[in-house]
């Protein structure tokens, strides 16, 4: 760990609640499985956090004196309690954030394509393009392109591949 004293400036850190709730937001596990996933990981140090005293993390847990839904500790009865704060590059390292899985996203965006195609068969890929991308801003234009596209096209009971030539015009 950085020393502030050392000359070295402090670690940028998060709150505990913020930290349980990154666990959660990627997916590493629910409310309660967050909480123990926290604690171990600072207990075997490859979270750090501030501020830093002599006294043992888990000693402190096992005891009560440390909220594992606040990051609240408490030393001693005398001392005023403080709330540990997590550094926030120890975290990102032990925890990174996860993609969402790309099937998914395209499967939902096949399922929504195909329902536009039903309505409008001579619906063009650019368009269709833009109206996935606004629902579904984490769809890749290749994942569209090479995937999406294809298969919305057949569950719409088209060819996954429409035949070359101008299409008909519409008619007003």
């Amino acid at each position: 760990m950085r020393d502030a004293m050392a000359g070295q400036p402090e670690p940028v850190t998060i709150s505990w609640p913020k930290a349980l709730s990154l666990l959660i937001e990627r997916s590493y596990t629910d409310a309660v499985g967050a909480k123990g996933m926290l604690l171990q990981a600072m207990f075997s140090g490859s979270v750090g956090y501030y501020p830093r005293r002599a006294v043992s993390l888990e000693a402190q847990y096992r005891e009560g004196l440390l909220d594992p839904e606040t990051g609240l500790l408490r030393v001693s009865c005398r001392e005023r309690p403080w709330y540990i704060r997590v550094i926030l590059s120890d975290f990102d390292h032990q925890f990174p954030q996860r993609r969402s899985s790309s099937t998914t996203v395209e499967k939902k965006a096949v399922a929504f394509l195909a329902e536009q195609l039903k309505t409008d068969r001579n619906k063009k890929r650019g368009d269709a393009w833009k109206a996935c991308h606004e629902n579904f801003p984490t769809l890749s234009e290749r994942g569209f392109r090479f995937r999406v596209w294809p298969q919305a096209r057949q569950e719409a009971g088209l060819e996954s591949v429409a035949p070359p030539g101008a299409k008909p015009k519409r008619k007003s």
